[in-house]
């Protein structure tokens, strides 16, 4: 009896010893683990402005250091009752951390996660815009020596097709331990082609935030993110 008991001391101080490495082990990887998840969604408040809602996510590898960023755009516009634009573009972005996601603390002891990324950037995009208006000019009746309008209604029918290249440089952060701020410059070149469908074809000189845009673009906002 002496010989079994001396026998199954040893066995468990083996058993103790490996479940505090264990434990040890699981402290040290939750405390590695950054705030942030690996998957993000986000939201860019900056597009509501042009009609865009603009919805997206980011996808980090294991380290923190590379991601993929993903987004997908309703186009909505009207400038008018009978001027819309509708349409969907796609974007997709790899990014390169050169400074990754890591934990740091501010002077008022917060902890929060900043990572700074460079990457380039491919976007696609397909819309349809159509159009109403009133040509009218002037006319000089001279039997009553009065002026009068002549209205001449006429309507536009565009198929827009779009693609974009460039890049940006970003810093994202995080706030409250659950919020992501994601702010970002650069630009790019965007190249549209326009199949007009109208009998009445119209020329329209589209602005740089419009879909038919074509030329060098800058590419700066910010989108807001939490975690999935």
């Amino acid at each position: 009896m002496v010989v079994t008991l001396m026998q199954k001391k040893p066995t468990m101080k083996i058993l103790i010893t490996i479940l505090l490495l264990l434990m040890a082990f699981g402290v040290i990887r939750a405390q590695d683990k950054p705030i942030p998840p690996r998957t993000i969604f986000k939201v860019s408040p900056q597009h509501f402005i042009v009609g865009n809602l603009q919805l997206g996510l980011e996808r980090f590898n294991s380290t923190y250091s590379k991601s993929f960023s993903f987004s997908v755009g309703i186009i909505s516009q009207g400038a008018g009752v009978g001027d819309r634009t509708r349409g969907i573009e796609t974007d997709l972005q790899y990014r390169k951390y050169i400074k990754p996601v890591a934990e740091y603390t501010s002077r008022k002891g917060r902890v929060y996660t900043q990572g700074i990324y460079f990457g380039p950037f491919i976007s696609a995009g397909y819309f349809r815009s159509t159009g109403s208006f009133n040509g009218s000019g002037p006319y000089y009746n001279p039997g009553t020596g009065t002026n009068y309008y002549n209205a001449n209604p006429y309507t536009t029918d565009q198929r827009i097709s779009q693609v974009a290249g460039g890049f940006t440089f970003g810093v994202q952060r995080t706030f409250w331990e659950v919020i992501i701020l994601d702010v970002f410059v650069g630009g790019g070149m965007k190249l549209s082609t326009i199949e007009e469908i109208s009998p009445y074809p119209y020329t329209y000189y589209y602005s740089i935030t419009e879909p038919g845009y074509s030329g060098v673009f800058p590419r700066i906002g910010f989108k807001v993110g939490i975690g999935l």
